[in-house]
C-alpha cells in the first residue's frame, strides 16, 4: 500500500510540475516580418502540393516562408506528404508507413489535383537541401494515432544534427508529437494546431508545451489573443486567403 501511495503521489507531483512548468520559447528570430505569409504546402495551385516544384513556385512568387507536411515510410524515411495514405493524391496504394521508400520512387503525386503536371514524391532531406537556407519552414508532422511518434523523432534529430539548416517551427495536431520534439530539444520551436476536430484536446497544450498556437481563423478573437499574449505564445493562423480576413487578423496582431 505504501509503495502504491508513494508511486501515485510522485506521479501526481510530476504531472503538476509538467502542467505549471510551461515556459514557451517565443521564436522571435523566426519571423522575417509581422505578419509573415506562408506558402501552404508550397504554391499548391501552381504545382502538386508538397513537392519541390510547389515550394519553389511559392518562393518565386515572393514568399519567404513555407508550410510543408511530412509522414514516415515503413523504413523510417521522412517524406513530404499531406496525407498518411497514398490514394488521395498519388497513383500509389496503401499507407506510407506500410511501404518502404524504394517502392515509392516510381509513385507520382498530383494525380488528381494536377493530372497533366504530376511530380514524384520527395524526402524531407532532399527538399531542405534544395531550398535556400534563409527560407523559414513550418514542418507539420502528420500522424495516424496519438502514439505515432516516429516522424517526430526523425525530424527532431534532423534538426539537432544540422541536416535541416533552415529556421523551422515543428507543428502538429497531435500533442504527443509536440511533447516528443520538446524532449529531443526544448529549443526547437513548436506549434500546436487547433481546429474543430481537436479542440477537445486544447487542455493538452499545458502538457505538450508548444511555443506557438496554430488555430484556424475562426478561433481568433480578443480572448484568444489575450491568452496567447499572457503566455508569450506566437499565433500562426491558417488558412487565410482573402484580403478582408487578412486585414482583420492584422489588427489582432497575429504573427
Amino acid at each position: 500500500m505504501d509503495f502504491f501511495f508513494t508511486f501515485f503521489a510522485a506521479f501526481f507531483i510530476l504531472l503538476v510540475w509538467i502542467w505549471f512548468s510551461w515556459r514557451p520559447v517565443f521564436p522571435k528570430e523566426f519571423y522575417l516580418s509581422t505578419p509573415m505569409f506562408f506558402g501552404h504546402r508550397g504554391a499548391l495551385h501552381r504545382a502538386p502540393e508538397n513537392t519541390l516544384s510547389s515550394y519553389k513556385a511559392a518562393i518565386d512568387a515572393g514568399l519567404r516562408a513555407i508550410e510543408m507536411d511530412v509522414v514516415s515510410t515503413k523504413d523510417g524515411k521522412v517524406v513530404c506528404s499531406h496525407n498518411v495514405d497514398l490514394e488521395r493524391e498519388t497513383d500509389g496504394k496503401g499507407f506510407f508507413n506500410e511501404v518502404e521508400w524504394e517502392n515509392l520512387e516510381i509513385v507520382r503525386t498530383g494525380y488528381r489535383s494536377h493530372p497533366n503536371k504530376t511530380d514524384r514524391l520527395y524526402l524531407l532531406e532532399e527538399i531542405t537541401n534544395e531550398l535556400p537556407e534563409n527560407i523559414r519552414l513550418n514542418i507539420e508532422i502528420k500522424s495516424k494515432s496519438i502514439l505515432d511518434i516516429q516522424t517526430a523523432m526523425s525530424v527532431g534529430k534532423m534538426i539537432t544534427s544540422g541536416k535541416i539548416k533552415q529556421n523551422v517551427i515543428v507543428s502538429s495536431f497531435n500533442p504527443m508529437v509536440i511533447r516528443v520534439v520538446k524532449w529531443i530539444d526544448k529549443n526547437i520551436p513548436t506549434g500546436f494546431i487547433i481546429d474543430q476536430e481537436n479542440i477537445h484536446l486544447k487542455w493538452c497544450m499545458y502538457w505538450a508545451h508548444p511555443d506557438c498556437l496554430h488555430p484556424t481563423a475562426e478561433f481568433v478573437d480578443e480572448a484568444f489573443m489575450d491568452f496567447a499574449k499572457k503566455k508569450e505564445l506566437a499565433v500562426n493562423v491558417w488558412t487565410v486567403n482573402t484580403k478582408p480576413a487578412i486585414a482583420w487578423l492584422k489588427k489582432r496582431n497575429v504573427h
